[in-house]
């Protein structure tokens, strides 16, 4: 409690008031004043008047028409009144005493805010007269030569910097801020008005929902509201520094929980939905914002585990694997629009990937990309401070913009450029090149046409975290829950309304529903004045989320029954002997029981691989001990629930508990949507978009090692050892089965790559309770022995080529068609070329649940010789 100061000429009398007011609303008899002991009211100040005390300060605010409260520090200044124009709660004094207080007036009505300025070059209307850059009329690429004509050398490097793109005021050029993350929420944008911009669940969340539209809502979006926040000036930026879509080779890979899948056919289809949902708006001509894809390429060790870090691994990639695994995900995504690329720290084959001429003609040559490529932080520095590629700073960034860096993050442009031009290192020719793209990418996205009509600047506010963004976000969390083991007497749904008890680790911790590290947005919840106003910029709150344990309990609670938490927030704390009995003991006085691991805060993430994907040993220890004892009660049902940012191996736990729920990261409506499907609200759909290894896969395996063939295997794809579940697999809480209408021809034939067919698949929900979504998977597999024209490349063992989901009521079917493409048969040589290669294969329809059955359709391409369909540039 605070204490409240009533000041009647020289008397103070105290009362009591709750401390946890947002605005002063004591109203004081005439001529009063009432004030706060130890504490600011008003912020800021409108005058500092000198009062010996704090009936003079009062007497100071009472003849000053505008003074609404005071505050009297005799720390702060000698003598010191403020005297304020409003009576927000600001909080203790930090010098010292203070006494505040109020007189009683209102604040006066603030004026409406003036519209924000136009962020757009050329608003002088005499700007098209005077310069050719700003007129609409003339072809891009001469308008782009005149710009670029006019940037001073000593201006270049600010402009090719990210986050600090300053202002030309005489060119009447606005700043630009390259680089805003938008992983699966924006790190960088602030709430406008009090709406805040919409968060998602984690990627991998995305990858086990196995649909396409989701990925496209995400993107739509961040897209639309980031249009809303840049109109609003709220900010300088229209691109995004997201998805990544590095392939999650190894499960030990510290950045897996930032990405969709370990396969690459997943990562395009996520990036180009991404990229469609945030490009694609209202005016067909200009693009609401441009994504960019990160981090090209090869970015696949963060450190602490190898030999390297992402600055000084020089990844050994063959041909083989370029073609067939890493650049999959990039080509498919660029090759449909997408308007940015970031380059990674490391080096491949020899040569820093920002710094690489070779890439770029990969990326604009072959690909077509039109946009603007931008380094990772500073990377452009690595190539000489870690790669030791170039003999100093100044020819790092030579070779960055040799390399098609157009956009570098970090000081190496804004330092190196200009001394270098003068120099004679830098050549002039390469820097103008990178201003034609980055100005390029910003007239794409129409901020040098004022007088062109575009809708994208009618976006309004509203559509800030607007209640279809919200359901789209739940709606991901919610297909996202995938259930990999389940009994559904003894197993999952509950019931509600019965005796609860929630044991484990981090189900208390919004944190693990969301992206732990640095990917997080402090921006998700509005802070709110006492009676509720919202009210922008005022930092980060969570009181807008609830925790998985929150969600839970508040269901439970509401049909009746009753809850119990035993619980360790994060990974660090740790379970013992005595907590565990605890937990034991609490577990049989249940009706269902839930025992939750985690490996969302462990030591994997940016910057930092895992030493191991083993579950920690203490929540093995714990999940042991309380399945075993209750294993056997009668009308006892128990899960265990997975929080998990990509691959937690829990070996010997597999057979002990009746049903296993992996959730993921689930996001800000995580509790939610694990809430609905625990109690049989929502069923789970989701199946695993990674191989879940034993934890003795990694025994003898490098990291550093790129190959996909190395060691065991990696991935799916070419990994066919024990598993504890493999890619696509998840069950449901009812059935589903696959049929062909009409069945196939025995045999389809393939002579060139023009050719196509299609096969028909029918969907029946076989149950009788649940309505569910189910997801088909769509495989080839090679036969290996039929295809001899490979020259000893390797050969994936199956390959995922499309998938699709719906939504059954019970007893209700539906068909799927999936079109075949010669060319998505296409395997790899060892020289990086993707051909149509003569032999057999099978095209499979599959649920990807173990034992489930599967429709498998013969496909032969026949000739006698490779069919070439992609070149690869090479090099090494």
């Amino acid at each position: 409690m605070a204490v409240m100061a009533t000041i009647v000429g020289l008397m103070v009398v105290v009362s009591q008031v709750s401390a946890n007011v947002g605005r002063v609303t004591v109203t004081p008899a005439p001529g009063q004043c009432s004030g706060l002991v130890n504490k600011i009211i008003g912020s800021g100040s409108i005058k500092i008047v000198t009062a010996g005390s704090v009936a003079d300060c009062c007497t100071a605010c009472l003849v000053s028409d505008s003074c609404v409260a005071f505050t009297f520090d005799s720390a702060e200044v000698k003598g010191g009144c403020f005297l304020k124009d409003n009576a927000d709660d600001v909080g203790k004094c930090t010098k010292g005493p203070c006494t505040s207080g109020v007189s009683g007036r209102s604040p006066a009505p603030s004026p409406p805010p003036p519209p924000p300025k136009l962020q757009l070059a050329c608003l002088d209307p005499t700007a098209v007269l005077r310069w050719p850059f700003c007129n609409a009329s003339l072809p891009r690429e001469v308008r782009l030569a005149d710009l670029v004509s006019r940037i001073n050398v000593s201006e270049m490097g600010s402009q090719l910097t990210a986050r600090e793109s300053s202002a030309l005021d005489r060119l009447g050029i606005p700043a630009y801020y390259y680089g805003t993350n938008a992983l699966h929420s924006f790190r960088e944008a602030p709430c406008l008005n009090g709406r805040c911009p919409t968060a998602f669940p984690t990627p991998p969340n995305f990858g086990a929902a196995f649909n396409k539209s989701l990925a496209r809502a995400m993107g739509r979006s961040f897209g639309t509201e980031l249009r809303a926040l840049y109109n609003g000036g709220a900010v300088h930026s229209l691109d995004t520094w997201s998805p990544t879509i590095n392939l999650a080779r190894d499960p030990r890979w510290g950045r897996t929980a930032e990405v969709p899948s370990e396969d690459p056919y997943v990562l395009g289809q996520y990036a180009l939905g991404y990229s469609n949902g945030a490009q694609k708006g209202p005016n067909p001509n200009i693009p609401m914002i441009g994504v960019t894809l990160k981090h090209w390429i090869g970015n696949n060790v963060e450190g602490g585990v190898g030999k390297f870090s992402r600055h000084t691994m020089d990844a050994n990639i063959s041909a083989y694997d370029l073609a067939s695994s890493y650049m999959i995900g990039y080509e498919t995504a660029i090759k449909g629009g997408t308007l940015g690329v970031m380059c990674a720290y490391n080096s491949v084959n020899g040569k820093p990937c920002c710094a690489n001429p070779e890439l770029l003609k990969t990326l604009r040559g072959d690909w077509g990309f039109t946009g603007y490529i931008t380094s990772d932080s500073d990377s452009c520095a690595d190539i000489f401070d870690s790669h030791h590629y170039a003999p100093d700073a100044v020819h790092a960034a030579a070779d960055c913009l040799a390399g098609g860096t157009d956009i570098n993050s970090g000081g190496t442009y804004s330092k190196y450029i200009a001394p270098g031009i003068a120099a004679g290192i830098i050549p002039l020719a390469d820097a103008q090149a990178a201003l034609r793209d980055a100005y390029g990418f910003r007239m794409t996205l129409g901020l040098f046409d004022p007088n062109v009509t575009d809708v994208n600047r009618e976006i309004p506010q509203t559509v800030i975290g607007s209640a279809d963004h919200h359901l789209a976000s739940l709606t991901a969390s919610r297909q996202s829950m995938t259930l990999l083991k389940n009994d559904l007497k003894l197993g999952l749904p509950f019931q509600k309304g019965h005796k609860l008890v929630v044991i484990g680790t981090g189900v208390d911790n919004i944190n693990s529903a969301m992206m732990p590290a640095n990917y997080n947005a402090d921006n998700i919840c509005p802070k709110q004045t006492a009676d509720g106003t919202p009210q922008a910029g005022l930092g980060f709150n969570s009181d807008c989320l609830s925790t998985i344990w929150a969600s839970l309990n508040k269901t439970n609670a509401a049909a009746g029954g009753t809850s119990t938490l035993l619980a360790k927030s994060t990974c660090s704390e740790t379970w013992n002997d005595t907590s565990i009995a605890t937990a034991v003991a609490l577990a049989q006085t249940a009706d269902f029981v839930i025992v939750v691991v985690s490996n969302a805060e462990d030591e994997g993430g940016e910057g930092n691989d895992r030493s191991s994907i083993a579950l920690a040993s203490d929540q093995t220890k714990l999940a042991t001990a309380v399945f075993t004892a209750i294993r056997g009660a009668s009308g006892v049902q128990s899960t265990m629930m997975m929080i998990n940012g990509g691959v937690m191996a829990y070996d010997e736990l597999r057979d002990l508990p009746p049903s296993i729920l992996d959730v993921w990261m689930p996001g800000v409506y995580g509790g939610q949507a694990v809430a609905e499907t625990v109690f049989g609200q929502n069923v789970p759909s989701g199946k695993l978009p990674f191989t879940m290894y034993y934890s003795n896969y990694t025994n003898g395996l490098d990291i550093d090692d790129m190959s996909m063939t190395a060691g065991p295997g990696r991935t799916y794809r070419y990994f066919d050892g024990p598993v504890i579940y493999p890619f696509g697999h998840g069950i449901s809480y009812t059935n589903f089965s696959l049929s062909w209408s009409p069945t196939p021809p025995p045999q389809t034939i393939f002579h060139d790559e023009s050719d196509a067919t299609t096969f028909t698949v029918v969907v029946k929900n076989t149950g009788t309770v649940f309505a569910a979504s189910e997801a088909v998977l769509a495989f080839f597999k090679p036969t290996v022995a039929t295809i001899t024209s490979l020259g000893g490349a390797p050969t994936v063992i199956k390959q995922l080529f499309d998938f699709d989901k719906v939504f059954l009521e019970p007893g209700d079917t539906t068909t799927l068609t999936f079109t075949v493409n010669a060319t998505q048969l296409g395997l790899v040589d060892l020289e990086g070329h993707t051909s149509l290669h003569p032999g057999q294969y099978s095209v499979v329809f599959s649920r990807g649940c173990v034992g489930c059955s599967e429709l498998t359709a013969p496909v032969t391409i026949a000739g006698g010789s490779p069919i070439r369909l992609k070149t690869f540039r090479k090099w090494w």
